[in-house]
């Protein structure tokens, strides 16, 4: 599905490097009104802050994360890395 191929060429982004175009990228996912890739996208938005050295924003999109997707498959992943981050 689309939103399965716009979430693949958003990691190739982030595998890339390009951390700015990835979190654009990535934000857009979050745009659309059907996608199953919210999460994901969540999950890859506060990563992309963490690789850009964005501490302050990083806490709030795994917060975020946390919030909007208690029953993520990547909610222990977000609470690890706000653990290591020294948040809540």
């Amino acid at each position: 599905d689309w939103s399965s191929d716009v979430c693949s060429s958003d990691l190739s982004q982030y595998g890339l490097g390009r951390y700015r175009e990835a979190l654009a990228a990535f934000s857009q996912v979050l745009s659309f009104e059907t996608t199953e890739k919210d999460d994901d996208a969540q999950l890859m938005i506060a990563r992309s802050y963490l690789a850009l050295g964005e501490k302050d924003q990083a806490v709030s999109a795994f917060r975020r994360m946390l919030s909007e997707h208690p029953d993520s498959e990547y909610t222990e992943t977000a609470r690890k890395e706000l653990r290591y981050l020294g948040g809540p």
